[in-house]
């Protein structure tokens, strides 16, 4: 009978190990699996953070590109598995009507193409002097573009993208050197004059909207949430003064 009880408890002992080592190397399993989701998913964001932090510092140098104040400039940005490309998926329809003192009218596609950084599912995007960041949940403005709408005086400063080098296209763990060249800037608006020549009573309408866009959404927040008015399809700005301008920059990605 001692005997017995002594074997049934070591077997009772035995399963009680055998069903709690179960339990911890299930635990272990479970905890790795989700960890390894959570660090690849911060890994993942960290990557995007800092892709449009590359993107804003670009965007911030092209600047002198759109005001005339280099005829080329470059910046870095470093891809970690992600891919930078130049895409013509970007189109921009600025629009102005003046009624008075001369009946003036344009309607331009302005604002085409767009320099891009993938990472997994996430995208950050330059697209007409702005810059974009987004995802599955859909995607929001980064940096503003160099437009403005006040009852005094409205521009639009467009930005259109070319691809000028022979790599259209870069994914390495590296970094790349982004470098972007003047190659036309054309004052659409007023013709043939200033915004400081403009006659101050004049009525005019500028009316924008983004006509193909990955960001079309995130442009129309921007739109309503910076003194522009929906009609339509279209964002107008009644002001007295307006200044409309494109500059091509065509960008070339080097290794």
């Amino acid at each position: 009978m001692t005997r017995k009880l002594f074997d049934d408890r070591a077997a009772t002992e035995l399963l009680g190990f055998v069903f709690i080592f179960s339990m911890i190397v299930a635990s272990v399993g479970l905890l790795y699996v989700s960890g390894v989701g959570s660090l690849e998913d911060a890994r993942d964001m960290e990557q995007s953070k800092n892709a449009e932090r590359a993107f804003t510092a670009l965007a911030t140098t092209f600047d002198d590109l759109q005001r005339n104040r280099a005829p080329a400039r470059a910046g870095e940005v470093r891809l970690v598995g992600g891919t930078i490309a130049v895409n013509e998926t970007t189109r921009l329809r600025v629009g102005v009507e003046q009624t008075s003192p001369t009946a003036v009218e344009i309607n331009r596609t302005l604002g085409q193409g767009a320099l891009v950084y993938t990472v997994n599912d996430r995208v950050v995007r330059y697209e007409s002097g702005a810059v974009f960041s987004g995802g599955e949940a859909g995607s929001w403005l980064v940096r503003r573009p160099a437009f403005d709408c006040t009852p005094d005086r409205a521009i639009v400063s467009a930005v259109t993208i070319n691809e000028t080098g022979d790599i259209s296209s870069v994914s390495k763990q590296g970094s790349v050197l982004v470098v972007g060249r003047t190659m036309d800037t054309e004052l659409l608006f007023p013709l043939g004059g200033s915004v400081a020549r403009q006659d101050d009573t004049a009525a005019t309408t500028v009316r924008i909207r983004a006509e193909s866009s990955p960001n079309s959404e995130a442009w129309n927040r921007y739109f309503e949430s910076n003194g522009w008015q929906k009609d339509g399809s279209w964002y107008e700005c009644p002001t007295r003064r307006a200044f409309v301008r494109e500059t091509v920059v065509g960008f070339d990605v080097r290794n």
